[in-house]
């Protein structure tokens, strides 16, 4: 066999077999990345297994007060506890748009902690309406609007 013909046939390996692969890990790390901080705090499930989610003291979003970290917005606020499996509530502010106050809060955690819908439902999260805010609906925990137990207002 001619330097010619083994140069066609070294060309056509490469172009069968190496091209492929080289091509798959290109469209492979063109997929899009996890988005969002890593998830490396685990915390406690409603069904007692453990889901992990971005640790929210590392947001730089909370202020430590009384023990209890607190992400403060103008339409609300979210407190996180440490103590026990990890709480969180949801303050919301904003008299007159409840539910768009809710959302922005309901999202502004779901990204925080990086987490899907279906893993926050089973987090420990309760939403309340201040009595400052309105008092026919304080006292009530809503719970998250996406969740099967949520509550509108």
């Amino acid at each position: 066999m001619g330097m010619q013909q083994k140069a066609i046939v070294i060309g056509g390996l490469v172009a069968v077999f190496i091209l492929p692969i080289v091509g798959y890990l290109i469209w492979k790390s063109n997929i899009a990345p996890v988005a969002g901080p890593e998830r490396s705090l685990m915390l406690e499930a409603k069904d007692g297994g453990l889901i992990a989610v971005a640790d929210p003291q590392q947001s730089g979003e909370f202020l430590l007060r009384e023990g209890i970290y607190v992400k403060r917005a103008t339409r609300f606020e979210i407190l996180y506890n440490t103590i026990g499996k990890g709480s969180f509530e949801i303050r919301v502010w904003d008299s007159l748009n409840l539910n768009g106050a809710r959302t922005l809060a309901e999202q502004d955690l779901l990204r925080i902690l990086n987490v899907s819908e279906a893993e926050m439902c089973q987090l420990d999260v309760t939403l309340t309406v201040p009595e400052v805010v309105n008092r026919s609906l304080a006292g009530k925990n809503y719970g998250l609007s996406f969740c099967e137990d949520g509550k509108s207002f």
